[in-house]
Parts: structure tokens; C-alpha cells; sequence
């Protein structure tokens, strides 16, 4: 099966994985949580049923795999700080994003901000992060999308205290409703924040 159009045509490997056998399958969530390692080339997802992370070589082979202290991987992004990779995984589930080594060693665990909308009890749900990356001219900046929970977007610096939170209201797209999915484009001269903003069906654009 090949899907794509005339520049971009992709073919689908069905055996390409040693994955999981059968026993270990459960119904659950799936989610998009996977990401390709720079450095070593490795694909790395989530296995919800047990659940771990799981890290494949190119070929398909499983070469790893850890308990990183998640419920669910719904956003895993691939973050360099020196010679350095780590993962931050939005758990959905537990209400916290969590940042750990390649390796599997946990760094920092950001819980939900202690601001007016979640202490009036409105749910908190995180679905994604994004980092604007120091590599990338960035400041280290963690952001958070609540996109379960209250569809709020999140501001932490480097070493995840709180600065700020937006809604929408702030750009000419609205408030937000479920705020899906977030990523940093750096190609561009000025660097932009996307937002998925999956139920009012656009991106919304902001600097990061």
C-alpha cells in the first residue's frame, strides 16, 4: 500500500516491527506518541498495555525497553540539550508531563499550575509539549497543552516553574477547544508555536 502524492509517497512495511506479542495487547488508548533519535536513528513509541517505552533500530528490532512512571504516552517529544536526548511524554491519564533520559532515568515531573481554573475544579489533561530548544536559539521554555482538561496552553521555563497560560483570546483564532497537539517551527526566520486546535478545526499561530 503506497499513500502520499507526487513529492511525497510513502509505502507501508507491515512486518517492518518485532513488536509485542498478542498476550500483551489489551484494549486502551492510542495515541501518536513516537519519535525518530537524531543520533542513533531509533524509533521510539509508547506500548500503552504494560506500559513502556519501547525503542526499535531501524531495521525493526526491539533494542530496549523501560517503565518511564506514565499511565499513557499521548505526546512524546524528542528534546537535545548538549550531547544529551531526553523525552517529555504528556500522560493524559495521571494529569502530569514527565521528562526522562533515552536511557530511562526520570528528570522532572510537571504536575497541573496552581491557578484559579483548576483550583475552582475544571479537569486538566495534558495531550502534548513542546520545547523551544536552546539548540534552536530558544530559551529552554516548556509548553504545555491541556487539551483534555480545560483546553488551556501552558508556559514553564527550563526548569518547569510556572510563568503563564493563554486560551485563545489572546490571538484572532478564539478560544481554544481541545488545543490537540503543539509544535515549535524554527525553519522560518521568527520562530512560531502551532497549535492543533482540533475542535475549532484550525492552527492557531503564536511566537513561542
Amino acid at each position: 500500500m503506497q499513500i502520499g502524492n507526487s513529492n511525497h509517497n510513502y509505502s507501508w512495511h507491515e512486518k517492518w516491527v518485532e513488536a509485542p506479542g498478542p498476550e500483551s495487547v489489551k484494549d486502551g488508548w492510542a495515541h501518536h506518541g513516537i519519535v525518530v533519535s537524531p543520533k542513533t536513528g531509533n524509533v521510539i513509541t509508547f506500548h500503552q498495555s504494560e506500559p513502556k517505552i519501547l525503542v526499535f533500530s531501524q531495521d525493526g528490532e526491539l533494542v530496549s525497553s523501560w517503565e518511564a512512571g506514565v499511565q499513557n504516552a499521548h505526546g512524546m517529544t524528542l528534546v537535545q540539550e548538549g550531547k544529551d536526548e531526553f523525552l517529555w511524554l504528556a500522560d493524559n491519564l495521571s494529569a502530569q508531563v514527565v521528562k526522562v533520559s533515552v536511557g530511562g532515568g526520570h528528570v522532572m515531573s510537571i504536575a497541573r499550575p496552581d491557578i484559579e481554573t483548576y483550583k475552582s475544579g475544571e479537569k486538566y489533561s495534558p495531550t502534548d509539549v513542546a520545547v523551544y530548544e536552546e539548540k534552536d536559539g530558544g530559551d529552554g521554555t516548556i509548553i504545555v497543552a491541556d487539551g483534555y482538561g480545560s483546553s488551556l496552553i501552558h508556559f514553564y521555563n527550563k526548569s518547569g516553574d510556572y510563568r503563564m497560560s493563554i486560551d485563545g483570546t489572546e490571538g484572532e483564532g478564539g478560544r481554544f477547544a481541545t488545543p490537540h497537539g503543539i509544535w515549535i517551527d524554527t525553519r522560518k526566520q521568527n520562530h512560531e508555536l502551532y497549535i492543533a486546535d482540533r475542535s475549532n478545526g484550525q492552527i492557531q499561530v503564536y511566537s513561542p
